[in-house]
């Protein structure tokens, strides 16, 4: 009878102590768990704070200056007296007048 009666505490005991692994175990994972959420809350806050921080459509382009024309476009600036290299080139008109005397 002795036996079986320090057989059960044995078997207390261990069990007791599985309990207390189990308990220390699931306290860690608690921990974890909450370490993991709450870098999570803090990465979501940071990445929401720097997509408000970055400037509207509108105030991008705002900021960009304005587009320069490609070297071989055929793009005349203002003012331009050269035609581009795609153009075949022909002489300017002096005046009105020398158009209507060649024809005379």
């Amino acid at each position: 009878m002795e036996d079986v009666s320090a057989s059960i505490k044995d078997a207390e005991e261990q069990l007791q102590k599985e309990r207390e692994q189990f308990e220390l175990r699931r306290q860690k994972q608690n921990a974890l768990a909450e370490e993991y959420e709450q870098k999570k809350k803090t990465a979501n806050a940071l990445a929401l704070q720097k997509h408000l921080s970055l400037p509207s459509e509108e105030q991008r382009n705002s900021f960009k200056s304005p587009a320069l024309p490609r070297k071989n476009s055929s793009y005349l600036p203002p003012g331009s007296n050269h035609a581009p290299s795609s153009f075949p080139m022909v002489p300017p008109l002096s005046s009105e007048n020398n158009r209507t005397s060649q024809f005379q």
